[in-house]
């Protein structure tokens, strides 16, 4: 496997009602940490001299995970024409469509993380 993105290579995310999302497999490091930024923040809580970790808006980090992935879709209007895919679009989606597109993204990105650990050779370190 190449240590560079293939910014090229898709996943669809098949939705339950039977329309298809194409989606990015994988992300560049920039890209990754964008989101990271975007999903993660420090936080110094009130008498704490230390900042935590803290998680942000749980729907606004669905949204974002939407927003880097999704490449296209084959998404229709109320009277069946296709809608093209256009990244702006993204944000007039309804929240039950995010929350599932994010999920399964979601979903598709650790299992494919867990098969990619799987196939690289551990290093003895000698």
């Amino acid at each position: 496997m190449s240590r560079f993105v293939n910014r090229e290579a898709t996943d669809v995310v098949n939705m339950e009602n039977g329309d298809k999302v194409f989606i990015r497999q994988r992300l560049t490091a920039g890209e990754q940490a964008d989101l990271d930024k975007n999903l993660v923040r420090m936080e110094l809580k009130a008498g704490e001299e230390t900042p935590a970790m803290a998680m942000g808006d749980w729907h606004r980090q669905r949204l974002e995970i939407c927003r880097v992935f999704i490449i296209s879709w084959d998404f229709k209007d109320d009277e069946g024409n296709p809608v093209v895919f256009e990244p702006a679009l993204i944000d007039n989606l309804d929240a039950p469509t995010i929350d599932e597109l994010a999920t399964k993204i979601d979903t598709m990105q650790k299992a494919r993380m867990e098969d990619t650990q799987k196939k690289v050779p551990r290093h003895s370190g000698k």
